[in-house]
């Protein structure tokens, strides 16, 4: 931890034991923060194209829709234009990094649409759906002979119920690696890992969010700084690993802590290390360059 040579707190980063991904989709900036992973979803994709350098991808979407979708409905070719999109920006993603990465699936499938969250049918056309989306992935992601396909794409899927049955059969059945996100809870993370996901994605930033709105005050350091030991998100993180090591799930699910709004909370996080809390950052741009500038936070 106190190597001179660090001369940033990204560098910092990038040697305490937890794995750093890039949050976005504009790839063109991921490259000099030397992400392992990466993430991205719908929203950060359309903030993507609306650029002049990433517009291309939105008319080859489309195209390629129109080509592929003909016969079906023109819901379906948007639906279908839609995936091949966010594949797009995910192929281009994996050019950049050596690891994985995780993309959304649409997260309204995954609200039940009847007081069962089971429903039958909505269970099996979710699926479909999935299945599709990830047959979609093996012809538009790159490929390489050494690497095996399934080990590079995680499907980030809401941490819901519906959510949590789709992803168990996802991956005991058909060995396709997910995400769950939209995880707020300890409840909900370990339900996650007796379903045999791959890796959960804690919202740091939401958590604290919900806490502050309940009335919650982060106390304050004698310097006038927060106090990150009592944020409720990073707290979250903790038990989560706790409840892990507990029930013996070790390194899987992985756990991506996500949804940061200040570099004070990823320093804290990197403070803790893998061993008491994320394995994971996914991060945005935005605060890895903050982080960039930023002395190292570990002083040599």
């Amino acid at each position: 931890m106190n190597d001179a040579s660090q001369s940033n707190a990204l560098q910092t980063l990038h040697h305490v034991g937890i794995t750093l991904a890039a949050d976005g989709a504009q790839y063109l900036d991921i490259s000099g923060f030397s992400p392992i992973d990466a993430t991205t979803n719908p929203s950060l994709v359309y903030a993507a194209v609306i650029n002049p350098e990433y517009k291309h991808h939105l008319e080859k979407a489309l195209n390629d829709a129109v080509q592929n979708g003909s016969g079906h409905s023109m819901d379906h070719q948007v639906e279908l234009a839609m995936d091949i999109l966010l594949l797009h920006f995910a192929s281009q993603i994996l050019d950049r990094v050596p690891g994985r990465v995780s993309v959304s699936i649409d997260p309204r499938l995954f609200l039940p649409i009847t007081s069962t969250p089971f429903d039958k049918p909505n269970f099996d056309r979710v699926l479909a759906r999935c299945l599709e989306f990830n047959s979609l992935a093996r012809r538009i992601l790159p490929t390489d002979a050494n690497i095996p396909y399934s080990s590079r794409l995680l499907l980030k899927i809401p941490a819901t119920s519906l959510g949590i049955a789709i992803a168990s059969v996802l991956e005991n059945q058909y060995s396709i690696h997910t995400n769950l996100t939209l995880v707020f809870g300890t409840v909900q993370a370990v339900a996650c890992a007796e379903a045999g996901v791959s890796v959960i994605s804690p919202f740091v930033g939401r958590v604290k969010d919900f806490h502050e709105s309940r009335g919650f005050v982060m106390p304050t350091k004698p310097d006038g700084l927060p106090d990150m030991v009592h944020h409720p998100g990073i707290q979250l993180v903790r038990r989560v690993k706790v409840a892990f090591v507990e029930k013996g799930y070790i390194g899987k699910p992985e756990i991506m802590a996500c949804g940061f709004r200040s570099v004070q909370e990823l320093v804290e996080l990197c403070r803790i290390g893998s061993g008491g809390g994320a394995d994971l950052i996914t991060v945005q741009p935005e605060l890895l360059a903050e982080l960039k500038n930023q002395p190292p936070f570990f002083k040599p």
